[in-house]
Order: C-alpha cells, then sequence, then structure tokens
C-alpha cells in the first residue's frame, strides 16, 4: 500500500530540493510573470472559496454525480474547474484586490497625522 510515512517524506525532500531552482529561475519568455503573477494573486481567494462553491453545486444539483471516466465526465471536471476559478477570480476583483487601497483609507481616517 505505497510508502506510507515515507512517501510523504520523500516528496517533501524532492520539492525541498527543488526549492533553489523554483527561486532563482528566471524563464525568458515575460508573459509568464503576468500569468504566474495573475494566478497568485487568486490563489488565496481560491483556497478560500473553492469548497463552499463546489459543496453548494454537488449538494444542490448533484455534480457531479459517480460518473465513470470518460470525455464527458472529463468535461464536467473542466468546467467544474474553470467555473471555481472564475469564481474566486471574480471575489478576488471585488473584495480582496482593494485591499491595501481600503487599509490605507482607514488608516488615514483614524490617524491622519502618521
Amino acid at each position: 500500500k505505497g510508502l506510507g510515512g515515507a512517501g510523504d517524506f520523500l516528496l517533501g525532500v524532492c520539492f525541498a530540493g527543488m526549492m533553489p531552482f523554483l527561486i532563482s529561475h528566471q524563464p525568458r519568455w515575460t508573459g509568464y510573470r503576468r500569468v504566474a503573477t495573475a494566478l497568485s494573486d487568486v490563489s488565496y481567494t481560491l483556497y478560500v472559496v473553492h469548497f463552499p462553491i463546489l459543496a453548494f453545486l454537488f449538494f444542490s444539483f448533484r455534480l457531479p454525480a459517480q460518473s465513470q471516466p470518460g470525455v464527458a465526465a472529463y468535461l464536467c471536471f473542466f468546467g467544474l474547474l474553470v467555473m471555481s476559478w472564475a469564481y474566486a477570480a471574480g471575489i478576488w476583483w471585488l473584495f480582496e484586490k482593494r485591499t491595501d487601497s481600503v487599509r490605507k483609507g482607514v488608516k488615514l481616517a483614524l490617524w491622519p497625522k502618521s
């Protein structure tokens, strides 16, 4: 039944070994930075909202019903992935994107001389 705890440890060691490369790697494709920044901006919001929206869909519409692997099931899962990310991006755009400006406005309103 797999490697158990040793497999988790091995995965952690492999990821830790990749960290210096991932930190120092500068890709040549300039669009990479924009894509990576856009995805990372939304990552926390996606982490927070993906489960509630998927649970809502599952319990409301029984999505996805037990499916056998196949094109229809993969399209359904891909659609749920895109919908989850789009929902998270919308929530991020409405709220989290403006966090710094709201924080500065509140700080200025409460402590105008600091």
